[in-house]
């Protein structure tokens, strides 16, 4: 964060210099005229300095945050489950199209309320966000072991969804060993269609109707709006979308190693400390004024 901003700085003071130079060459009439170019042209570099700043920062930490965040939660849990069942191409579009559509629509909500409240107040509102979500995390990570027992609820959840579907096979998969629900088999297929809801009678609409749910309120989708009211919507989208896509790509090729070997308590601990840290440094900018 240091280096990047000391050579914006470097490069601004470079083309200050070199304006300053171009002035004293011309006459006095042609130096008004260059004075007023120059400072226009600085105050546009200057601009755009800023702005590709914010779009690295914005980018780079809705990779992390937003990575962090999908890893291990029920999007994933749920494109690892069907990744054995559906075609994985067609799944990895359909995952892909869903969430990155989603997340920008996160930003752009984030990027409106940018137009609406000072700028100050929203580096509060992220700081706030950040630390609400740091110590969240942290808390989810450290709590103990039988509060952590009903994470296990939300898989189990999922695997009753899908097994109404008929998505999942009779066969035991690895993932689901000790948590596959005991199919009654005494029920009648047209009774079983008719309880479904209209988005449950389709797999691609029940999968892309599910994704969008579990998406509202999530803390990728939170942390997208308050990143877009900070930094911007460009950054935010290309980063988050890169997150997105690349954990749909780990849960469809890598996801029983990753249920297995991820520590979710580990995890959460880092991702909330990652989120303090996010915190710290924005409260910096705020107490130097670099806001």
């Amino acid at each position: 964060m240091t280096c990047r901003n000391l050579t914006y700085t470097i490069l601004l003071v470079a083309i200050l210099a070199f304006s300053c130079l171009g002035q004293e060459t011309n006459t006095a009439q042609t130096d008004n005229t260059t004075v007023v170019s120059n400072s226009t042209s600085s105050s546009n570099d200057t601009a755009v300095n800023s702005y590709w700043e914010d779009f690295q920062i914005g980018a780079s930490q809705s990779f992390i945050i937003i990575f962090l965040a999908e890893l291990g939660d029920r999007t994933f849990i749920m494109v690892t489950l069907l990744s054995s069942q559906l075609n994985k191409f067609s799944l990895f579009l359909a995952a892909s199209m869903v969430m990155t559509i989603m997340h920008t629509i996160s930003t752009l909500i984030g990027a409106f309320f940018a137009y609406l409240i000072p700028k100050i107040v929203v580096s509060y509102l992220v700081i706030a966000l950040f630390l609400g979500f740091g110590f969240m995390m942290l808390y989810k990570g450290c709590k103990p072991k039988s509060e952590a027992d009903e994470e296990e609820d939300e898989k189990a959840e999922i695997i009753e969804q899908l097994e109404k579907m008929n998505i999942l096979k009779d066969k035991q998969e690895p993932l689901l060993e000790g948590q596959k629900k005991i199919h009654d088999q005494e029920k009648q297929p047209a009774k079983k269609e008719q309880s479904l809801a209209w988005y449950q009678r389709s797999t691609w609409g029940f999968l892309i109707f599910s994704l969008m749910c579990q998406e509202w309120g999530d803390v990728s989708q939170v942390a997208a709006i308050g990143l877009a009211a900070k930094y911007g919507t460009l950054g935010i989208i290309l980063g988050g979308s890169v997150a997105h896509i690349l954990c749909i790509l780990v849960a469809l090729l890598l996801g029983v190693v990753v249920e297995k070997f991820c520590n979710e308590r580990w995890l959460s601990i880092f991702s909330g400390m990652l989120f303090l840290s996010f915190a710290t440094m924005e409260i910096i900018k705020v107490a130097t004024g670099s806001v």
